[in-house]
């Protein structure tokens, strides 16, 4: 594996034992000594962030950073991103959601052999699901147009919701309107194996020392949603290569922390259709500036 260093970068909000089992899993699976974990609290009001410096503060290879304010996705592992490349040996940046468990032994093996043999930018493992189903972790990039009605599409919806309508009619209405929503387009084929220039899934990112050379972390335009399509249209505009690769897999439990933060599903809702409608619209400029 030569003498490359691997940071692990996991953005934590308010489930403690989540973040706590996997930085855990980090620990007893990752295959190099060259390892640092980042744990980076984003605004959690429960103190949490304050329990995972305590747990941890013993740990050499494990700093915990807090964040006074919830800075959304992007910007909050971004304050990870940049502490690694200031502070800490730094090729990879392994860039984790807090309910993703590590479990596979040859782990950075396997991410420098994907590294070598391509010179990607960015990898992204096979996700296996909390049931134990397997998850495609990529996907193709949408159209302009597409992407505009998936945009209307969550207007529609964050309106109708904010005014109190039946969250049990109209999303069936709105299906029968907008059809499916713009991720079911364009998947990959499972049988294909490792693909190449893929929109990648955003709950487990390798960035490669191709990419950590020249980046400070991701698109940080957005709150949350769309963080993946946003680093497609940035490699491409570079000429850099995603990778999806089957040779690495990562468990995924989802949405552990955004189902903590709501309490009720209307909530929850109002949040990802305002949010990702936002995204979108940044998106779409994006990507008519790229000529995507």
């Amino acid at each position: 594996m030569g003498n490359y260093n691997i940071v692990f970068l996991i953005l934590h909000y308010l489930t403690f034992e989540m973040t706590e089992r996997c930085v855990n899993s980090v620990l007893r699976n990752v295959d190099t000594t060259n390892f640092s974990i980042i744990i980076v609290d984003n605004g959690s009001n429960n103190g949490s962030g304050e329990r995972l410096e305590a747990r941890y503060k013993e740990y050499d290879t494990i700093t915990v950073l807090i964040n006074p304010d919830n800075l959304g996705f992007a910007r909050g592992n971004n304050i990870g991103f940049c502490y690694a490349k200031k502070n800490v040996p730094c090729d990879f940046i392994c860039m984790m959601n807090n309910d993703t468990i590590l479990e596979q032994r040859d782990f950075m093996r396997c991410v420098v052999e994907e590294y070598e043999n391509t010179n990607c930018a960015v990898i992204g493992p096979q996700i296996v699901s909390a049931d134990g189903s397997i998850t495609v972790n990529a996907r193709r990039l949408g159209t302009v147009r597409m992407y505009q009605g998936e945009r209307l599409r969550l207007q529609i919806a964050s309106a109708m919701i904010h005014v109190g309508i039946d969250m049990a009619v109209f999303p069936k209405m709105l299906r029968k309107i907008f059809k499916k929503e713009i991720r079911a387009y364009f998947p990959i084929d499972e049988r294909e194996g490792s693909v190449e220039d893929v929109v990648l899934e955003g709950c487990c990112l390798i960035f490669t020392p191709e990419y950590v050379k020249r980046f400070d972390g991701i698109d940080d335009r957005t709150f949350m949603y769309g963080e993946e399509e946003l680093l497609y249209t940035r490699l491409k505009k570079h000429r850099l290569k995603s990778l999806y690769s089957k040779k690495l897999r990562i468990r995924h439990l989802e949405d552990v922390s955004t189902d903590m933060a709501f309490r009720t599903r209307r909530r929850k809702k109002e949040f990802e259709y305002k949010n990702g409608a936002y995204s979108l619209g940044i998106l779409i400029r994006e990507m008519k500036d790229s000529g995507l």
